[in-house]
């Protein structure tokens, strides 16, 4: 399995990095596939109406990949900028 996946409907790697560069992998914590975990999450969440997997592989790209960090940067820097305009 060569190729990396965001998604829980193609077993690959369980690598959720948009930047390549990044060191964080989430194999690092879980050394298991996408399909591993997501028969995991079968087991535990049931009855959903979404698929079970989405929200768990959301949450783990979020934290690879900073973006609540990364967020908060860019707020920060518009606020920055827009009380410069302001004064």
């Amino acid at each position: 399995m060569k190729f990396r996946s965001f998604s829980y409907n193609k077993n690959a790697t369980l690598d959720m990095r948009m930047d390549q560069m990044n060191n964080y992998l989430i194999v690092n914590l879980l050394l298991i596939t996408i399909f591993d975990l997501v028969h995991i999450i079968k087991k535990i969440k049931k009855n959903d109406k979404k698929h079970p997997a989405k929200n768990i592989f959301q949450s783990l790209r979020i934290e690879v990949n900073q973006e609540i960090e990364n967020l908060k940067e860019l707020l920060s820097k518009v606020l920055f900028f827009l009380t410069r305009l302001i004064n």
